[in-house]
């Protein structure tokens, strides 16, 4: 069943975590079955805490405000965790950081104003090497974003681009699989 069809108010979720292709792929490759992969990371690292995964491939924070009811308010999480924005410039060249910080201020109070008191936790756009060309937008971008987030309570922000650099800078590529 689609998930524009599934009426998810009658769910109890704790955490909504909404990812882009990066997930799902990793899902599809690695586990052949995003459900098999979704309850992986469930008993790994959520085993009491129930999940649902509102991602979906090609997202950008554009979508995620245009489908705010069927992403975020469908039903009541008591979390949220982001992870999107790669899209968005590789989308459009004349994305500039200014723009992305400017959708994700508005994603993040259009969030507020439904969830003002759940805990939002945004992990960080990575260094694709696909998207080396990006990566001065992405990096600039995420450093916006933490400076924003850092101003508000519950909030937290998850710096995964740094950790998949090498000494030099450059994208660690064996760790990207098929989504490079």
């Amino acid at each position: 069943m689609p998930f524009y069809d599934y009426d998810f108010s009658k769910l109890q979720i704790s955490i909504n975590y909404i990812f882009s292709s990066t997930i799902n792929l990793e899902c599809k490759e690695e586990h052949k079955s995003t459900k098999k992969h979704e309850r992986i990371i469930k008993k790994k690292y959520f085993p009491s805490v129930p999940i649902l995964n509102r991602g979906f491939g090609g997202s950008s924070l554009l979508d995620l405000i245009r489908y705010k009811e069927e992403v975020l308010f469908s039903y009541n999480p008591k979390q949220i965790v982001l992870y999107c924005g790669e899209n968005d410039f590789a989308a459009n060249d004349t994305v500039s950081v200014e723009t992305e910080l400017t959708r994700f201020k508005m994603l993040f109070a259009i969030v507020r104003s439904r969830y003002k008191n759940i805990p939002f936790a945004y992990v960080s756009m990575k260094p694709s090497p696909s998207r080396q060309h990006l990566m001065p937008k992405f990096d600039a971008a995420n450093n916006q974003i933490k400076i924003f987030l850092s101003k508000y309570r519950k909030t937290a922000f998850i710096d995964v681009y740094h950790k998949m650099l090498n000494p030099d800078g450059s994208p660690i590529a064996e760790i990207f699989g098929p989504d490079k």
